[in-house]
């Protein structure tokens, strides 16, 4: 499962709501400023992609396209959307999608051993603000319940 919260019903959430699907393409360094002109809001009908000068991917299960530069794209259904709630219980202009991933899309460049490495993907998050910051350093943590 894939979930993604929106401030006020932008067009990925009205989206993946109306056609029942989406899809999620991992955001890296050298896809940040073309990230970034994606968020931006434009009227209804303006290609994203066109406007970023993405690629799409063509997706295998579902119809949406994903990012097809980017080394990690996952197809979803959409399961739920929610719009949420402060501690009161008032609506409140935010919302919550969650999918399930149906299809997965894997660059072999950001593979090392058969697994998905998202340092050498050169993956970035949103840390809050307008605010980022790369994933520098992985490191497995087995949990106490784990078997050997």
């Amino acid at each position: 499962m894939i979930a993604f919260s929106s401030e006020g019903l932008k067009h990925t959430a009205c989206n993946a709501r109306d056609r029942g699907e989406f899809t999620f393409s991992l955001a890296t360094l050298d896809l940040a400023t073309e990230m970034n002109i994606s968020a931006a809001e434009c009227p209804e009908g303006v290609d994203e992609f066109a406007l970023a000068g993405l690629t799409k991917g063509i997706s295998l299960v579902i119809t949406t396209p994903f990012v097809a530069a980017s080394p990690a794209a996952f197809e979803c259904v959409t399961t739920t959307t929610v719009q949420l709630t402060d501690r009161s219980g008032s609506l409140i202009d935010r919302y919550l999608v969650i999918g399930e991933v149906v299809g997965v899309h894997l660059s072999q460049s950001a593979l090392v051993s058969g697994r998905f490495d998202i340092v050498k993907a050169r993956s970035i998050a949103r840390a809050g603000y307008r605010d980022y910051v790369t994933v520098s350093q992985t490191w497995e943590m087995p949990r106490p319940d784990d078997e050997d």
